[in-house]
């Protein structure tokens, strides 16, 4: 290529790591000039040689970036990934973070104009200015034909790939005027052969014409963002004459900017930049140079009061049900739900999204509907409801109405439901129709609810369809007064430690709550979660953050696709996600497996058992822009601690007193006091606190811990224990602190196996045992009186020798801890029971009933077997 037509210095960044085969892609780039940063943005079929002219005229007073998207211009050609739009704003992401790029402009070609708006709300208040040319970004459906042929499969490649079609008609009629030969040739240089124009192909293929396409949802959300924008100066330059980017969608475009200045080339085409060079230039020198100071201070002074990404949360009375109001006034055209589903016998998914405008107008129907039922404040109300729209809209129109949904796993087996529901005594249910089946083990139940109402599209007897329920009102229902310590809602414990109980939430625990989501776990408003444990919904939904909701079957949950879940967060570009440790790591192992990443996230949280160093190493691998974060807490106290995967990486574990490592979960939270104290030997003991690293019983006392059970006034004295003036809540947890504060988790007080010589706690025993690389997981179990482990092997088809030979070599790693040593007994078994809510906390009273009917195998010493049939 001609070295003075595009005479700048060549540099080349790494983006989308662990997407490649070489752990990623070089993305050549520009970096030219010193002063404010802006970052120009080609589109496709072009590359960074656009911008040559406008490098030339800024570098003088700018620092000017520009890069070349993977797969264009200079940047690396991969034959082997196809890359949609959340992945490119990814690597844009990646590349402003490898140049230390704080604020900067943008200057927006065709999808370069898509992509840049991406990029600059997920980082609003890094964005000082925005220049567009010739672009798009919700009005696809009215790009002309051409461009809808060459999306489609078998013309849309041979036009894109196999031929030079597509950037020959670019250079002949993207520009008004003749170009240049040599011009021509510097615009084709980079796709000369089928194998280079692989990605013009793939950005084509990634326009969203369909609903149902996965940039569709990506654009939507974009464009329902844009309010964060709203004080950033922007400036739209068109040329007229585009055949491709006419005048219609010039009108569409500028209606998502009403503030901004909109210049007019009447002689120009789509290469606004080549048909008016002098006038396009001025046009966007004029307006990026005043200094960086006056940008920043025209920027602030015109961004709209209290316009940030975080929420400003409500009152404590208002709880979620106020929260998620307000947050649907600020941002109603985010999405606030996307559902997604893949048709039978297509890995191609689905994607259905709706706005927390249409989420807040659905929560009002469905309000007057239920108070036209008869809900009254205070009453409870059933809840089991699949993840999803109706799942958000039908609990917080319950919530609305002063009511009090309750929210029971339906993985802990119908008996067990049914327990919990009459222990609730609502006046109503709202469920799936399989759920209505309970009726057939509870009918005195049902037949005292006032209402029963079918979240789902098959009617069921007796009861009101949703969609009926929700008929718009003629006015919405008149606001129910709430108190800050009223009850908001209930949720009921799992049940693995023992028989469940119903949690109290009050509007102020849950305002609490929310504080910390939004300072501590760093939710911003108009971000996108993709919750693997989707209650949590609840939560991000009041924070102003969208659900993407991909299969999951809540009592389930393991059997999701990680095939499905990773290409869904490729998609959609979530920025967070929460699930167990046990979910993650089949994620993060698919990762590994299959040589992909999950670029995009930039938070992951994993709770609900305790999180190896194993695990965060490899959910790291798979996320490597995201931080890992392992909250400590229980649904009567969330979150407790938190713990930073870095942090953990960096600091040494301490030991407990008498030999034990812990599983560290971090400090204690604001507003969360916590102390380890002697075991309690009755609920009215007096608490004495132990010595620094001596394993004791955790208590917690705060703002978001939960004062009472429902209905359970001998759970809630033995579990809360009044002392200087405040209540604690026991945390059923064994655990010691060190000298920094630090908490070590080391199991629950009922899986203790104490025997005359000492006292084993759960945690630290599997821990040691966990590290063969055989074991999939472990279990400390009590039988006879004397401790033994439970493996479950990552293999099922162990015979009985490989079986002896394992137990032996675990003998081995146990005798040289002397926590472990005494351990001599191993059982095998396939397939833990657990939890279905995060599919991680191991029933171990089951295990060791299961244990105490079979053989174990015995190793008397270090290396000596005893067969047994296990």
């Amino acid at each position: 290529m001609n070295g003075v037509l595009y005479p700048f210095q060549s540099r080349f960044a790494t983006v989308g790591r662990g997407t490649g085969a070489g752990g990623g892609y070089r993305m050549h780039y520009v970096d030219e000039g010193r002063g404010p940063v802006v970052v120009c943005l080609h589109g496709n079929p072009t590359w960074g040689f656009l911008f040559r002219n406008l490098i030339a005229a800024l570098r003088h007073n700018c620092r000017v970036i520009v890069p070349d998207h993977v797969g264009c211009g200079l940047s690396d050609k991969p034959d082997d990934v196809f890359f949609r739009a959340a992945d490119r704003i990814g690597h844009l992401e990646e590349l402003l973070a490898h140049l230390d790029v704080g604020r900067f402009s943008l200057v927006m070609h065709d999808w370069g104009g898509s992509l840049g708006t991406g990029l600059a709300v997920r980082r609003p208040a890094d964005v000082e200015r925005l220049v567009y040319f010739n672009t798009a970004l919700t009005e696809t459906a009215l790009l002309p034909g051409m461009i809808r042929r060459a999306a489609s499969p078998v013309v849309g490649r041979l036009l894109t790939q196999d031929t030079p079609w597509f950037i020959r008609l670019l250079t002949s009629m993207g520009a008004r005027h003749a170009l240049p030969d040599d011009v021509v040739r510097a615009y084709r240089h980079p796709y000369r052969t089928r194998a280079n124009r692989r990605a013009i192909w793939g950005f084509v293929r990634d326009i969203p014409f369909r609903p149902s396409h996965p940039t569709t949802a990506l654009m939507n959300d974009v464009a329902g963002r844009l309010p964060m924008l709203a004080g950033t100066p922007v400036k739209i330059i068109w040329g007229m004459k585009d055949p491709c980017f006419h005048a219609e969608i010039l009108r569409h475009f500028a209606t998502h900017f009403p503030a901004a200045e909109v210049v007019r080339i009447p002689n120009a085409s789509h290469l606004v930049l080549e048909d008016a060079p002098a006038q396009v230039i001025g046009e966007v020198r004029d307006f990026l140079l005043p200094s960086a100071q006056e940008a920043r201070a025209g920027t602030a002074a015109a961004r709209p009061a209290g316009d940030e990404s975080a929420l400003e949360l409500a009152a404590p009375a208002g709880g979620l049900y106020a929260a998620l109001r307000a947050a649907a006034a600020a941002t109603p055209w985010v999405s606030a739900v996307t559902k997604v589903s893949f048709p039978r016998l297509s890995r191609t998914p689905r994607y259905e999204a709706i706005t927390f405008a249409t989420l807040a107008a659905r929560i009002s129907a469905y309000e007057s509907g239920l108070a036209a039922a008869g809900l009254r404040a205070a009453e409870r109300v059933i809840m089991l409801v699949t993840p999803g729209v109706d799942f958000l809209a039908l609990s917080y129109a319950v919530m609305g109405r002063g009511a009090v949904p309750v929210f029971i796993d339906p993985g802990m087996g119908v008996d067990a439901v049914v327990a919990c529901m009459q222990e609730a005594e609502p006046s109503g249910f709202i469920g799936v129709p399989r759920a209505h089946l309970l009726r057939l083990k509870a009918a005195e139940l049902f037949r005292s609810l006032r209402f029963r109402v079918v979240a789902g599209r098959l009617p069921v007897f007796g009861a009101t369809r949703a969609r009926d329920l929700g008929q718009p009102a003629a006015g919405p229902p008149a606001p129910v007064p709430r108190q800050a310590d009223d009850p908001a809602l209930v949720a009921f414990t799992s049940g693995a430690t023992g028989r469940p109980k119903g949690v109290v939430f009050t509007n102020r625990m849950l305002a609490e709550q929310l504080a910390v989501f939004r300072g501590q776990f760093g939710f911003r408003r108009g971000d996108q979660d993709l919750p693997l444990l989707p209650v949590f919904s609840l939560f991000t939904a009041a924070l102003g953050v969208g659900s993407i909701f991909p299969p999951l079957d809540p009592s389930r949950p393991l059997a999701l696709d990680p095939s499905q879940v990773v290409r869904v967060m490729r998609d959609l570009g979530n920025q967070t996600s929460f699930g167990s440790p046990t979910l993650w790591s089949k994620l993060a192992e698919y990762c590994r497996r299959t040589g992909t990443s999950l670029p995009q996230l930039r938070r992951v949280f994993m709770a609900g058992a305790p999180v190896s160093q194993a695990t965060i190493d490899l959910v790291s691998a798979a996320c490597p822009g995201a931080e890992s974060f392992t909250p400590y807490g229980a649904t009567e106290a969330l979150p407790v601690t938190v713990a930073a995967a870095v942090d953990l990486r960096q600091d040494p574990p301490v030991l407990a007193l008498s030999g034990e490592e812990g599983t560290p979960v971090g400090r204690a939270i604001a507003g969360v006091s916590l102390r380890v104290v002697e075991p309690l030997s009755a609920p009215t003991a007096a608490l004495v606190d132990v010595p620094q690293r001596a394993i004791g019983e955790i208590i917690v006392s705060g703002v978001t811990v939960s004062q009472e059970y429902l209905a359970r006034p001998e759970a809630t004295a033995a579990s809360k224990v009044q002392d200087g003036g405040r209540i604690w809540h026991r945390m059923g947890d064994m655990g010691y602190v060190d000298g920094s504060g630090q908490l070590y988790f080391c199991g629950r007080r009922a899986h203790l196996v104490v025997t005359p010589e000492r006292i084993f706690h759960s945690v630290p025993v599997e821990n040691v045992f966990n590290r063969h690389p055989q074991v999939s997981r472990t279990a400390l179990v009590g039988v006879g009186g004397r401790p033994a482990l439970v493996v479950e092997p990552r293999s099922r088809a162990l015979g009985a020798e490989a079986r002896r030979r394992l137990a032996g070599e675990l003998r081995v790693i146990g005798a040289g801890d002397p926590v472990t040593a005494p351990i001599t007994r191993f059982f095998f078994h396939p397939s833990f029971p657990v939890d279905a809510r995060h599919n991680a906390k191991i029933f171990r009273d089951r295990l060791a009933a299961w244990a105490a009917t079979q053989t174990a195998i015995e190793c008397d010493g270090p290396s000596t077997d005893v067969a047994g049939n296990a």
